[in-house]
């Protein structure tokens, strides 16, 4: 088998993972509340600022506590708190997807954890 038909094999079995339909369905509904989706979004936009900013697994101070206080303000939504752990497992099961291919090529990322 080629390349591009693994990769199509992969995407594949990503598109019918339970992580990507729950995403997709929490995204749907989310998506139904325009105001919440762009409280959602403003906040996936500061948390991905904050870890862009961060080094190793320092984070600074305030701009932490301003994350957390904006997920504590969307989490009591049903379908905010919904996406966003939908969001997570996704994410999560992506970076595992990552992990396991850059150990198999032994593709070495240390260099990140200094």
């Amino acid at each position: 088998m080629s390349l591009d038909n693994e990769i199509n094999s992969l995407i594949h079995a990503i598109l019918e993972s339970e992580q990507y339909k729950n995403y997709q369905r929490a995204m749907m509904n989310l998506s139904k509340d325009e105001e919440l989706l762009k409280k959602v979004n403003a906040f996936r936009k500061q948390r991905l600022f904050l870890e862009s900013q961060a080094k190793g697994n320092n984070y600074p101070h305030h701009e932490l506590k301003a994350v957390q206080e904006s997920y504590s303000s969307l989490i009591i939504f049903p379908l905010a708190a919904d996406f966003l752990e939908a969001e997570k497992a996704l994410s999560q099961m992506l970076l595992k997807i990552y992990k396991n291919i850059a150990e198999a090529l032994d593709f070495n990322l240390d260099f990140l954890n200094q």
